[in-house]
């Protein structure tokens, strides 16, 4: 089984333009793909701190 962990840290003066949903929504295409050189992954994994209250909002539609 191969897992993957995603963390990231945002300037506030970045935020709320959507670089953090974009990035995450690249990456997650790409893990569960053939793109890696180590084959597709099983679980991606990632924990949040809800803070500012908009960066909680990010979900995967």
């Amino acid at each position: 089984m191969k897992n993957a962990g995603i963390g990231y840290e945002l300037s506030s003066k970045h935020w709320g333009y959507g670089y953090t949903t974009q990035a995450l929504h690249k990456i997650i295409d790409s893990a569960f793909s053939d793109q890696l050189p180590f084959g597709e992954l099983y679980r991606v994994q990632a924990e949040t701190i809800p803070k500012p209250p908009q960066d909680a909002s990010f979900s995967w539609n």
